[in-house]
C-alpha cells in the first residue's frame, strides 16, 4: 500500500493487502476507474480528498473495502476503498485524531487522539458509544483485540 502523509490520502489499488485491483496497461486511461484515480506505474492510485488537514494514519477493515483514517483536522474518516467515496466523518475529539482501527465486525471503530481520549464509535450512525477514561498523554495507538472483547490503548510520554 502506498500513503502519502499529506490533506488527502493516494491508495495504491494493487498493492493494498485484501484488495484485488488488476494493473492498468501502459498508456491506458483509468476512465473507468473510481473518480480521483491517477495513472503512476502500473496500478492506479486514488486520491480520497476530505481532510482539512495532515492524515496521520489509515487502516483497513477486516474485508479490506473500508478505510478509516485520521487528521490534524481532528476528525476520523471513512471511506470505500474500492469507489473513494467518503461513508461518515466523526465529530467529537477536540485535537488531533492520530490512530484509529475497525472492530473485527466492521461495526465500530476505536480512536485516540491528542486531547488524551479514546473514542469508540458506532459505525451505523456515528455516534459515539464511549469516551475511555483521559490518558495522561496524546492516544497514539488503539485496537480491538481478542474478538473485540477487549480495546487496548497506548498513550506516548509517561
Amino acid at each position: 500500500m502506498k500513503i502519502f502523509l499529506s490533506c488527502t490520502i493516494l491508495l495504491c489499488l494493487a498493492v493494498a493487502a485484501h484488495m484485488k485491483a488488476q494493473p492498468v496497461e501502459e498508456g491506458r486511461t483509468a476512465a473507468a476507474s473510481p473518480r480521483g484515480v491517477e495513472s503512476t506505474g502500473p496500478y492506479p492510485v486514488v486520491t480520497l480528498p476530505g481532510h482539512r488537514d495532515w492524515v496521520t494514519s489509515v487502516a483497513f477493515d477486516e474485508t479490506g473495502t473500508r478505510l478509516v483514517s485520521t487528521s490534524y483536522d481532528s476528525t476520523v474518516r471513512t471511506w470505500n476503498a474500492l469507489t473513494g467515496d467518503s461513508l461518515l466523518t466523526l465529530h467529537g475529539h477536540i485535537h488531533e485524531t492520530l490512530t484509529a482501527a475497525f472492530s473485527s465486525d466492521g461495526s465500530r471503530i476505536v480512536s485516540g487522539s491528542v486531547d488524551h481520549t479514546a473514542r469508540i464509535w458506532s459505525v451505523a450512525d456515528g455516534h459515539v458509544v464511549a469516551v475511555l477514561i483521559p490518558h495522561y498523554s496524546p492516544v497514539v495507538t488503539a485496537r480491538f483485540l481478542h474478538h473485540d472483547s477487549i480495546v487496548f490503548t497506548a498513550s506516548s510520554g509517561y
